[in-house]
C-alpha cells in the first residue's frame, strides 16, 4: 500500500478563494446552465493547482439529459491521471470486476432514457456486496439521469475503505480509476462529479472530499464523520472549499459515525470556508428515503467552479431547505 506523508488539518493550495456566503438554496429545483462544448479544451500548465477545464462532451443524441456546463478558463476540475493498470478495460453496466489500483469491483449503472451529457455520483456503503447499498440510488439514476458508480464493500481494510490518519491512498486511486475510464467511454460531465456515502461510506466520502477536493463537485454523508472509532482525526480540510450535505438521524445514531461525528465534520468545514447543510432527520443510523431527492438537488446546485463559489448563491435560487436542514 503507498502511503503519503501525514496531512496537516487543512491541506493548501495557491488558488484558493473563500466563497461567497448568504443565499437560499432551492432543494426541490434543478438547475439548469446552458452552453455545450464539443470536446474538453486541454488543460492549463500542470503548475496551478487545478490545471482542468474540462466540461462535458457533447451528447451523442437526443434526448440529452441537460446541457453541458461550460468549460472554465481557469480553475476546473484538475486533469485526471491515467489508469493505474495500463488501458482501461472497456466498462459495461452491471458488475465490473477486478479493476484499477487494488482490484475492487462496483457495480455501474447508466441512464438508458438519455444519452448524457451524465453527472456521475460514487455511492459508497458500510461494507458488504455492493448490491445491499444501490437500491438507495438505483431506482432513481436512470430518471435524474446521472451515472452510478457502487463499489464493493468487502472487508479488505479496517475501516471496509482505505483510509487512515496517515493519508491511506488505495481506494482514492481506486476512485482516480474509475473516473478516469468513465471519462474515456462515456460522455461525463467533468464539472459534476459527485460523492456520497453511508456510515463508513459516508465517512469514505468525506475522506474523499478532503483528498479529491480538485476533482469533486460536491459531497453528502449519510451518518458519516471526520474520525476513527478510537476519536483520531481522519479527514483534512481540503484547499478547494467544495460544499456539503450532511445527514444525521439524531439522538438514536450510532457515536462514531452519527450526530456528533457530523456535526464534527459540519464546524470543520464551516471554518474552512465551506457551504456547509446539516440535516437531522432524526429516525436513527439510516439513509431516509425522502432525502435522496434533496442530496440529488443539492448536487445539481453544485457544479465545480472557480473556488467553488456556492452557484447557488450566485444566482439567487428561489426556494427554503427543508425544516430539519440548517446551513452552518
Amino acid at each position: 500500500m503507498r502511503r503519503p506523508p501525514a496531512v496537516p488539518d487543512r491541506l493548501t493550495a495557491s488558488c484558493y478563494h473563500p466563497p461567497v456566503r448568504g443565499g437560499i438554496l432551492g432543494l426541490g429545483l434543478v438547475l439548469v446552465l446552458a452552453g455545450c462544448t464539443g470536446s474538453a479544451p486541454s488543460p492549463s500548465p500542470a503548475s496551478t493547482p487545478f490545471p482542468g477545464t474540462a466540461s462535458c462532451k457533447a451528447c451523442p443524441g437526443e434526448p440529452c439529459t441537460r446541457p453541458c456546463l461550460p468549460a472554465l478558463e481557469t480553475g476546473g476540475p484538475a486533469a485526471l491521471p491515467p489508469y493505474s493498470r495500463g488501458t482501461c478495460p472497456a466498462l459495461v453496466p452491471g458488475r465490473n470486476r477486478d479493476f484499477g489500483s487494488n482490484g475492487r469491483g462496483f457495480l455501474l449503472y447508466v441512464p438508458t432514457s438519455t444519452r448524457g451529457p451524465f453527472a456521475v455520483v460514487f455511492l459508497w456503503g458500510a461494507g458488504g456486496p455492493a448490491e445491499g447499498i444501490a437500491p438507495i440510488l438505483s431506482s432513481v439514476y436512470d430518471e435524474d439521469g446521472y451515472i452510478l458508480v457502487v463499489p464493493e464493500g468487502e472487508p479488505r481494510y479496517p475501516l471496509t475503505w482505505s483510509m487512515d490518519p496517515r493519508g491511506a491512498d488505495d481506494d482514492l486511486r481506486f476512485f482516480d480509476d474509475v473516473l478516469t475510464c468513465l471519462d474515456q467511454q462515456f460522455p461525463v460531465d467533468r464539472r459534476r462529479v459527485h460523492s456520497t456515502g453511508y456510515s463508513t461510506g459516508a465517512c469514505f466520502s468525506a475522506y474523499l472530499m478532503g483528498y479529491r477536493s480538485e476533482t469533486l463537485a460536491s459531497f453528502a454523508s449519510y451518518s458519516g464523520g471526520d474520525k476513527t472509532p478510537s476519536g483520531e482525526r481522519l479527514v483534512p480540510m481540503p484547499a478547494h472549499p467544495i460544499p456539503g450535505l450532511l445527514f444525521h438521524g439524531g439522538d438514536t445514531d450510532v457515536e462514531w459515525a452519527g450526530k456528533a461525528a457530523t456535526l464534527s465534520l459540519a464546524g470543520r468545514m464551516a471554518a474552512n470556508g465551506q457551504f456547509t447543510v446539516v440535516c437531522d432527520h432524526g429516525r436513527g443510523h439510516v439513509v431516509a428515503g425522502p432525502t435522496v431527492q434533496e442530496m440529488w438537488a443539492f448536487m445539481l446546485a453544485q457544479p465545480f467552479s472557480p473556488g467553488n463559489t456556492a452557484v447557488w448563491a450566485a444566482i439567487g435560487i428561489a426556494g427554503k431547505l427543508p425544516p430539519y436542514c440548517q446551513v452552518r
